[in-house]
């Protein structure tokens, strides 16, 4: 969670995408989730229906075709002559049969961490009610990769064209996953 936090304020992330009404982050301010019907709840409707732009988180189902389909959708969202920023949450399944299918090989993907297997906690489920939950938070069982998708713009955007805006940019994340990994 302070891995996500710090991603969140570092590159200004106002959209989470592939949320869900009781997964959505408090201080996020739009969402889209995997179905339209979440509405309802606040959220913009599916992912799939609309074109993602500005800065947005994505963490889609971990399941290979729903990676793919979702780092085409981001690669897609930065052929807008806006400034787009997508932060991938993947799982870093590299040496493994399930990994082998996805090629971040591409001149707008960038890898920003991989946060080490056992120190990326996924959220308990009733996280949204705000009091001391029942459940226990799990470990991811593999590593966790952070991925910047971006255009030009977007990029300039969020680590600025300075090398200090950068080195500030990094260290930060770090400080993040430093705490992550020592806690």
């Amino acid at each position: 969670e302070r891995l996500m936090r710090a991603l969140r304020e570092v590159f200004g992330v106002t959209t989470e995408v592939f949320a869900s009404p009781l997964n959505v982050a408090f201080d996020t301010e739009h969402y889209m989730s995997a179905y339209d019907r979440d509405r309802l709840f606040g959220s913009l409707g599916s992912a799939w229906s609309r074109r993602w732009e500005g800065v947005f988180e994505f963490n889609p189902e971990y399941e290979p075709a729903d990676l793919r389909k979702a780092l085409k959708w981001a690669l897609a969202a930065t052929e807008s002559d806006e400034p787009v920023l997508g932060i991938g949450i993947y799982p870093d399944w590299e040496k493994t049969a399930e990994g082998a299918f996805l090629d971040v090989q591409h001149p707008r993907i960038h890898e920003l961490v991989t946060v080490p297997e056992g120190y990326f906690n996924f959220s308990v489920p009733d996280k949204w009610s705000g009091v001391d939950s029942q459940f226990v938070g799990t470990h991811a069982h593999w590593g966790v990769r952070v991925l910047l998708v971006g255009n030009q713009k977007g990029l300039e955007k969020a680590l600025g064209k300075d090398q200090e805006r950068r080195e500030e940019v990094f260290s930060k994340m770090a400080e993040a996953l430093n705490e992550c990994v020592v806690k």
